[in-house]
């Protein structure tokens, strides 16, 4: 990794609910492959929303929901992924950051030993009472400055990176030759 690992993550006791947590027993939806529909779990998942947006003194309209991403157990990733081909190179990309769609995770207590990947096409949203003292939500960690500045380079690059498939010439480097 292009940094040291125990750099990574931080104090996450007296943070209030917001970006950079991480909690166990979150509450949100999940695609069944078998059953074809989106069934209720509770995973362990990075908290994406700011806390200004979800905080409960700031009644105020949308700031009922939060976006959080699950956390998957490295030990689960190899297993489910462990006969793909290009696993190691894959491996090997995602530790330097080259890709986009997820974010290895050195080990953190309570998650996994060998680390987790944030698989960032898995973003979903979640209630906030899914936090609440009712719910089995509780932090186990947060990242550090660092670690928020590497998930939040990797949604940037997700997210806003330009098309690679210029098939429409709307970028000004289009090299397509498509005209509207």
């Amino acid at each position: 990794m292009p940094y040291p690992p125990g750099a990574f993550y931080g104090q996450h006791e007296g943070l209030n609910l917001g970006a950079g947590l991480i909690y166990s027993g979150v509450r949100q939806p999940a695609f069944d492959f078998e059953k074809q529909r989106y069934v209720t779990i509770e995973a362990t998942s990075y908290v994406i929303t700011h806390e200004c947006d979800v905080a409960t003194e700031n009644a105020r309209p949308l700031s009922d929901s939060l976006i959080v991403c699950p956390l998957i157990p490295f030990e689960a990733f190899i297993e489910e992924h462990g006969e793909v081909d290009n696993l190691k190179s894959l491996l090997v990309e995602m530790a330097k950051r080259h890709v986009y769609r997820a974010i290895y995770l050195p080990p953190l207590a309570n998650v996994s030993q060998f680390g987790a990947v944030l698989y960032l096409n898995l973003l979903t949203t979640t209630h906030v009472s899914a936090f609440g003292p009712e719910s089995k939500a509780q932090a186990i960690g947060a990242v550090s400055g660092h670690g928020l500045r590497e998930i939040d380079v990797a949604l940037q690059n997700l997210l806003l990176r330009e098309k690679s498939d210029r098939l429409w010439g709307m970028y000004p480097n289009s090299t397509c030759g498509v005209t509207r």
